[in-house]
């Protein structure tokens, strides 16, 4: 039987490459379900892409929060 994974798309206001490596370190240390982080600097939406085995959209907005920046969610998929 086939795990179920999720990905997890948001609008976010990280503004730059380092400050989304140490966001991308934290998650893996505490969330072990979270298999890929990724994020487009170039869209205006800096869009974050999650992929995990658990629905755990609320862990990454804590996260981001914790660091003091924006999140909204803009869309969940699953396989």
């Amino acid at each position: 039987m086939k795990m179920k994974n999720y990905v997890f798309v948001y609008k976010t206001s990280i503004d730059t490459r380092l400050t989304f490596q140490e966001i991308k370190r934290r998650p893996n240390r505490k969330f072990t379900a979270i298999l890929n982080i990724t994020i487009d600097l170039e869209d205006e939406d800096a869009v974050l892409r999650v992929e995990s085995s658990e629905q755990n959209e609320e862990h990454i907005r804590a996260l981001l929060y914790t660091y003091g920046y924006e999140i909204s969610l803009l869309g969940v998929f699953g396989d």
